[in-house]
């Protein structure tokens, strides 16, 4: 189940890309092994943004009229309304300034929950397995 489209979340505020890197965590929180075994590790679909999550042809065309409406008035009502209301226009603008972003700028590394895709149950063997040692 570990892969790069998931998350781990062995509790409610903290999650992490890789297992092994939860259950470090579970080592460095658990009071003694007992209390280990039988965490729940919360599995989630990850939801990862790119630039053109964030970009809004529309939104950047009325700011533009808006800031036109701001100094000249009602002399530029009718500026820009042919692609404002053009979406095909709007998305083009959209992809420019996405292409632009991505030669330019890192992608974003955060991300989110597309929701919880499982659970893992802490046991023995996966203890063994990330050769995690948990002294009582």
């Amino acid at each position: 189940m570990e892969n790069k489209e998931v998350f781990y979340c062995p509790t409610d505020e903290d999650s992490f890309e890789d297992l092994e890197d939860a259950m470090e965590f579970i080592k460095d929180v658990a009071t003694n092994k007992d209390d280990a075994i039988g965490w729940v590790i919360e599995v989630h679909e990850n939801l990862k943004p790119s630039h053109n999550s964030f970009i809004d042809g529309s939104s950047i065309i009325e700011s533009f009229a808006n800031s036109a409406h701001d100094e000249f008035g009602e002399y530029s009502e009718s500026y820009l309304e042919d692609v404002f209301i053009n979406d095909e226009k709007c998305k083009e603008l959209e992809n420019l300034i996405s292409d632009w972003m991505d030669k330019n700028a890192e992608q974003p590394k955060f991300y989110q929950s597309k929701g919880q895709v499982g659970v893992i149950i802490v046991d023995q063997d996966l203890l063994d397995k990330y050769e995690i040692v948990i002294e009582d």
